[in-house]
């Protein structure tokens, strides 16, 4: 049976290992670990023959830019998560300008179709430097910019884990940002408010793993989801539900990823126990290796 590969929600492999992944794909397998498990590896086909589709999640393609014809060559379907949030660079210090994102956009769109693009607006953070007035125009420039390149945006309030509240605090600590929590209701009046601006656009809205969250226009996400790779490859397959986590909509996938890889630096980042071990790996990286 053909499985479905996440590349990844645990990095991004599209910045900064598409030459790894290119090599995988060519060789037509990778090892990963299972971050529950680290002290076991498993092996997964990368053969076309053995792949439902590609689901990939970057806030940067365009290093990947140069790879993508090869992939639609070798007859693999993809999905692509785009992380467009255009934040202060006190939250992501290492992500591409938001022109830079727009133009990848179009490149991905023009070789695997608009259908195949998801914007996602991941986390909403609310602060004294992006409130909602910020957010509210932010959100409207990115969606005018990306009207016909995609028909829909995943959002989702940032999630304070023990990480992530640690790096607040130090924020705010510096005098450089000063985090606020959102009550329930606000959160869903100002979710309306972003659906509202999304369906001027063309997009809909889809929210990650809160529930609470859905209702009227703004859909329940299925990030990786069997439905939509099922239309863009024409190819259906029984594919069972696997949340990943309370509220997650997903399905089975096999993730080839791994933590503390990603060297973006952003303030909010969950995948990374310190920035400097993420960039130390980058270092000393071997894209011929068949495990990140």
């Amino acid at each position: 049976m053909k499985h479905i590969i996440s590349a990844s929600r645990r990095t991004d492999i599209p910045a900064f290992y598409s030459d790894w992944f290119i090599n995988r794909i060519k060789e037509g397998v990778a090892w990963y670990r299972n971050p529950m498990f680290p002290e076991k590896a498993h092996r997964v086909s990368l053969k076309v023959e053995d792949v439902l589709a590609f689901v990939f999640w970057s806030k940067s393609y365009t290093p990947f830019l140069s790879h993508l014809q090869i992939i639609k060559d070798m007859g693999y379907k993809a999905i692509f998560h785009f992380t467009i949030n255009n934040y202060p660079k006190v939250l992501e210090s290492n992500v591409p300008d938001i022109s830079t994102s727009i133009s990848a956009a179009r490149c991905i769109v023009d070789l695997f179709g608009a259908e195949s693009l998801i914007w996602r607006y991941d986390p909403i953070i609310h602060s004294n430097i992006t409130d909602f007035t910020f957010h509210e125009k932010n959100f409207a420039l990115i969606a005018h910019k990306l009207k016909g390149l995609t028909s829909r945006c995943v959002f989702s309030y940032v999630n304070r884990y023990r990480k992530v509240d640690y790096e607040f605090k130090q924020l705010e600590k510096n005098g450089n940002i000063s985090v606020q929590e959102i009550s329930l209701e606000g959160k869903r009046l100002f979710a309306h408010r972003l659906s509202a601006i999304a369906n001027a656009n063309g997009i809909a809205l889809y929210s990650c793993c809160d529930d609470s969250l859905v209702s009227g226009d703004i859909q329940k996400a299925h990030c990786i989801d069997a439905d939509h790779i099922d239309a863009i490859s024409r190819d259906k397959q029984p594919v069972k539900m696997k949340p990943t986590r309370t509220g997650c909509g997903c399905y089975e996938s096999r993730d080839i990823g791994a933590y503390d890889t990603c060297i973006h630096g952003c303030a909010y980042c969950y995948a990374n126990t310190g920035k400097e071990t993420a960039v130390k790996y980058h270092q000393t990286h071997d894209p011929l290796h068949m495990m990140l």
